[in-house]
């Protein structure tokens, strides 16, 4: 579980976060979303210990964040950065066995490369073992990160039980995983992430896409300015009103009775009459 009290966060002056305050359990998938600016990257790096906050708690597996120390916390939280940079060239195997670096002290064992070889399955990648991360396309590096951090976190027992979910609370950050990928691959890494819930994992993601929150994620936290304007569950947040507030623009709910969750579409007439007001001033 995640805990969330009256966060602030401020650089020179400037309110980045103002008064944050959620609770979000284990097993589920949580959007962050809102406008460029809004503070979701900033709210991330704070959750997961990159950033210290200023004010409020935070607490994961109720205890506060401060008082893990990097390698207990490496064995329970992974984050999924928006870039990743290389100094040198590896293997896309040994850059996702660098994920089971907290869990040994020497050389892996039999369990780690067997968590190593799923991940890379399950992510698509597996074929790519051989070759150098730097050879591979965005979208392909984006999975092969993904790879990494779930060799980070997975336990050995759920390769092989479905339902098998760890005792020890798991936490997995993601800062807009979807970037780079195809529709095909948007959906495959959404997957692969929302059946890491099922093994128990509390995973938060910042996404920009509403359509695939809606279908993806259980509950949607939407910020500006810093600030959050609704958080609950996700078709009750993601709502004409909300968005409008969030993101400035009209939006209509559709049903499909093959769908169990309505897709949303932006009025577009509305962005041409914005731009259009704006030329003419």
């Amino acid at each position: 579980m995640i805990e969330v009290q009256n966060i602030n966060y401020s650089i020179n002056k400037r309110q980045l976060l103002s008064q944050v305050s959620f609770n979000f359990s284990s097993g589920k998938l949580l959007a962050i979303m809102g406008a460029n600016g809004a503070g979701k990257s900033t709210l991330l790096k704070v959750l997961s210990k990159e950033l210290p906050y200023q004010e409020g708690k935070v607490r994961l597996a109720h205890r506060n964040l401060n008082t893990y120390r990097s390698d207990e916390l490496a064995q329970i939280r992974a984050v999924l950065v928006q870039q990743n940079t290389l100094a040198f060239e590896f293997k896309v195997d040994d850059l996702v066995m660098m994920g089971r670096y907290p869990h040994f002290t020497s050389r892996p064992n039999a369990q780690d490369r067997a968590i190593v070889e799923y991940c890379l399955n399950q992510t698509g990648i597996a074929h790519l073992a051989n070759r150098t991360v730097h050879t591979l396309s965005g979208g392909e590096q984006q999975r092969v990160y993904l790879a990494k951090v779930m060799a980070q976190l997975l336990d050995y027992e759920s390769l092989f039980d479905k339902n098998y979910r760890s005792e020890q609370p798991k936490y997995l950050f993601l800062d807009e995983p979807v970037t780079g990928l195809d529709l095909f691959h948007q959906q495959q890494l959404l997957t692969t992430v929302k059946e890491l819930t099922h093994k128990g994992f509390c995973v938060v993601a910042i996404l920009h896409d509403l359509n695939l929150a809606m279908q993806f994620a259980d509950s949607v936290l939407l910020l500006k300015k810093g600030k959050i304007v609704d958080y609950g569950v996700t078709q009750k947040v993601l709502q004409p009103d909300a968005i409008h507030e969030t993101f400035g623009i009209q939006v209509k709910l559709f049903q499909d009775s093959q769908l169990d969750y309505p897709f949303i579409i932006p009025f577009q007439e509305n962005i041409y009459h914005k731009t259009a007001r704006i030329c003419q001033v």
